[in-house]
């Protein structure tokens, strides 16, 4: 089965994100059958994109995916959020510096720790390395999803008033 590779650009003004994901779980599965999937977090890690960053699909029914996130030493995503619905994961390996646009907002997660992230509200993860990180989340497929699962920050109001004023001062943005 050929590798099932998507990737699409997000552009907010003059910037663009490339967002890569792999949908072709059903290859890596260690088992299968009607009712069961049986998924490998390491078998399925692959961090080729251009940008460091890349979700993969680990198992998936009608009603539920577990996906992955990974991200190579130094890749980063940008400030964003999921407006359909909270966002929870749980470090799997590496470590991963999350960030927020509150005061206040500013923690790394190591293994072993769950980030449990409101939906629609915003925020951006870092991996300061020197390891790659994986993330894993279990989410509902929902069949009446949000038409963008994922917003960026600089494409809110609140994000453009944001990078404005930084620009403004002479600050790097968010």
């Amino acid at each position: 089965m050929a590798a099932t590779q998507e990737s699409h650009t997000i552009r907010t003004g003059d910037k663009e994100y490339v967002q890569v994901s792999n949908s072709d779980y059903k290859s890596k599965l260690l088992f299968e059958n009607e009712g069961w999937q049986i998924g490998d977090v390491e078998k399925a890690a692959d961090f080729t994109s251009p940008t460091g960053v890349k979700r993969i699909t680990v198992t998936k029914f009608e009603d539920c995916e577990v996906a992955m996130n990974c991200y190579a030493p130094g890749a980063h995503d940008e400030m964003h959020c999921h407006p359909g619905g909270d966002h929870a994961f749980l470090i799997w390996r590496g470590k991963l510096h999350i960030t927020g646009v509150e005061n206040g907002e500013d923690f790394i997660a190591e293994p072993g720790q769950v980030v449990h992230i409101a939906g629609g509200y915003y925020y951006k993860l870092h991996n300061p390395g020197p390891e790659p990180a994986i993330y894993v989340n279990f989410q509902p497929t929902k069949p009446n999803r949000p038409k963008r699962h994922t917003v960026l920050w600089t494409e809110s109001a609140r994000g453009k008033r944001d990078v404005a004023e930084r620009e403004a001062r002479g600050e790097a943005p968010r």
